[in-house]
């Protein structure tokens, strides 16, 4: 073993891991067709020493093209301090669904967790990470992404990730029963209030390049009429029509082909999807509100902030499940008591005069 900047490292696990993972990348790509997608559905803070955090990670395996899930699949995992530290932690797993536990020293912050950002697989998958200084046009290419970034206060982390699978339909996650196309994004980031940006990503149903949306157009009709942008905070919640968003068709309303720009972004999953608009208009809103969660992370009391005046908060858990709700008197601040509530990260959806207002927090015992 060495010691290296405080942390350990295990060469025999290493090297037994890396064996395992050329082994597994041989029989996946030699033997096997399609391509596996991975993502952490929920991870929950287990147990806490002087020591170490233990973190039960819940996975979810999706496929594109392949005829069954795959077994032993070597996976890294990466988890990122607020500060843009990282450590990362392996584990193997199978099947549709799993969990691991891994952990990470006591000292050390969790702000994200993500998977396979050293792309050690090849998964149904492709990302672009930023840190954002400046204002202007940023490219994230990679995951079918643009973002203009109107106002930036202070240097921003931003990670796109462009999933080739289909978003989550089960349960209460698609109520309005929308068609949803074969793929979706997500972006992680931290947003500082006063951040502004707008985002640019083109609907495809031509049968062209990667295929794109031809599944969803096949299921309906070329009409784009009925396009819809669709918005989430984070897994497990339902499937919304995004409130602020402006859709082009280009040059026909029948080629299948056309620009969504997504005004006011906001960390959370996009995709795209066919349906009966909710929303009264598509022109965007000028306002963006931002909320925010203090302290972050917090044991005890978690203070809600927002710029814009809110009357209803959920606050979902880190099994998708709604944990607590607050309904009253229109105010830009309230607070929650956290006591009986697990460790784990929460999601916190704040319904304002503005639109809805997202931001999360991190409970620890």
């Amino acid at each position: 073993m060495l010691t290296y900047f405080g942390f350990i490292i295990d060469f025999k696990s290493s090297i037994l891991f890396f064996v395992r993972s050329v082994i597994f990348l041989y029989f996946l790509y030699f033997f096997s067709p399609g391509f596996t997608h991975f993502s952490i559905d929920s991870s929950i803070q287990e147990t806490v020493t002087t020591d170490s955090i233990s973190w039960k990670i819940f996975v979810k395996q999706k496929l594109r093209g392949a005829p069954d899930y795959f077994q032993n699949v070597p996976l890294e995992f990466t988890f990122v301090s607020p500060q843009g530290q990282r450590l990362y932690r392996n584990a193997v797993v199978s099947g549709e669904k799993a969990e691991v536990t891994l952990a990470v020293p006591s000292d050390f912050e969790s702000r994200f967790i993500w998977v396979n950002t050293r792309q050690a697989l090849t998964l149904a998958r492709a990302e672009r990470e930023l840190v954002i200084k400046s204002g202007g046009n940023k490219n994230f290419a990679p995951a079918k992404m643009t973002m203009n970034v109107a106002s930036v206060p202070d240097s921003t982390r931003v990670r796109v990730e462009y999933h080739y699978v289909m978003p989550d339909t089960a349960g209460t996650a698609n109520p309005n029963a929308y068609l949803l196309a074969h793929r979706y994004w997500s972006i992680d980031a931290d947003l500082p209030a006063g951040f502004e940006a707008s985002a640019g990503i083109f609907y495809d149903g031509r049968g062209e390049q990667d295929q794109l949306d031809t599944e969803l157009f096949a299921q309906t009709s070329p009409d784009e009429d009925s396009v819809l942008l669709l918005y989430r905070p984070g897994p497990g919640l339902p499937w919304t029509e995004y409130p602020t968003y402006f859709k082009n068709k280009l040059t026909s309303p029948s080629d299948k082909y056309g620009y969504i720009r997504i005004d006011q972004v906001q960390p959370g999953q996009y995709t795209i999807a066919k349906g009966q608009s909710t929303l009264a208009t598509h022109s965007p809103s000028k306002n963006r509100t931002f909320a925010k969660a203090s302290p972050n992370p917090a044991d005890g009391v978690i203070r809600l902030f927002a710029e814009a005046a809110f009357d209803k908060v959920l606050m979902v858990g880190p099994n998708g499940q709604v944990t607590y709700t607050w309904a009253g008197p229109a105010s830009t601040a309230t607070e929650i008591r956290t006591e009986t509530l697990p460790a784990g990260k929460y999601w916190i959806i704040l319904y304002t005069q503005k639109g809805v207002a997202s931001c999360s927090a991190l409970i620890l015992r």
